[in-house]
């Protein structure tokens, strides 16, 4: 599995489904977690997150724009979405729902699929694991099917890239 990289800043999506659960820590003790479901409509750019190349592969940068309909796909009979076995593990996470703001530390983003649209329009569906505390989780539950603010969903700080900045 590769390592992803997202960065995703005040972008509707949608909380497809909550599935709480319980994780084993390294000392033994279970701690609950939430799976959540989302998906969200992306820009074909943001496929650069998962390979520089994969825009290109969907989309023929050389075909007539239609003004109306956007970039067609390069394929109009491939079957979709599409699996990819990328994740990111220790990511940051905060989502706006309404009047308040959900916060999470030590994200894992994975069980990514991508659905390309004509148009240059991606839709990303994807599994977001957060340590929710009982409140936290309420207000999940209650989101099911509904449209979230992602606020951010960031990776984790590259240590090593920091030591060697500091050098």
């Amino acid at each position: 599995m590769s390592r992803l990289q997202l960065e995703v800043k005040n972008t509707k999506a949608v909380l497809e489904k909550f599935i709480p659960d319980m994780k084993k820590e390294a000392s033994g003790s279970k701690v609950p977690i939430a799976k959540l479901k989302l998906s969200m409509k992306l820009q074909a750019s943001s496929l650069a997150f998962l390979s520089p190349d994969l825009e290109a592969h969907y989309y023929n940068p050389d075909a007539v724009v239609d003004l109306a309909l956007g970039t067609p796909l390069r394929d109009g009979n491939e079957v979709f979405p599409h699996k990819r076995g990328e994740s990111m593990v220790g990511a940051t996470a905060k989502i706006d729902y309404g009047l308040g703001t959900l916060s999470f530390v030590d994200a894992i983003v994975d069980d990514i699929s991508i659905h390309p649209m004509n148009g240059g329009i991606v839709i990303w569906f994807f599994t977001l694991t957060v340590k929710a505390d009982e409140v936290q989780a309420g207000k999940l539950y209650m989101l099911q099917e509904q449209e979230v603010r992602i606020a951010s969903i960031e990776p984790p700080e590259d240590k090593q890239q920091k030591i060697r900045e500091a050098a």
